[in-house]
């Protein structure tokens, strides 16, 4: 038997914002978020990040999506990740960047804190 796994990229209503070392990392009215049975991420288009990103080692494949890139943010490795040649399903992550919530100092959305 298949089961149904509802997986699904809407745009976000409210404002996103990503605090690092004391600074705003990246901050977004244009976020998309990727919902999907365990997991939800918001995406911050790549041109609303404020500040350099590194990139790192690492990186995961997901079935749904293609494989992730990962991006250290002063020092801190892999606070966030990136879809560079997204799956088809998930073609609208291109040129955005999720932010991991326990990596960074703080995310939110509107004026609810992600954790």
């Amino acid at each position: 038997m298949l089961l149904h796994v509802d997986r699904r990229i809407e745009p976000v209503d409210r404002r996103v914002r990503v605090v690092h070392g004391g600074r705003v990392v990246a901050e977004s009215s244009a976020a998309l978020v990727a919902i999907e049975p365990r997991w939800t991420a918001y995406y911050v288009p790549r041109a609303d990040v404020l500040v350099a990103l590194e990139a790192t080692s690492t990186s995961t494949v997901c079935g749904w999506k293609g494989t992730a890139s990962y991006w250290s943010v002063d020092g801190t490795p892999d606070v966030g990740w990136s879809y560079d040649d997204p799956l088809p399903e998930a073609a609208a992550l291109r040129d955005h960047v999720a932010f991991h919530p326990s990596r960074v100092d703080e995310l939110w959305v509107g004026d609810e804190r992600i954790t």
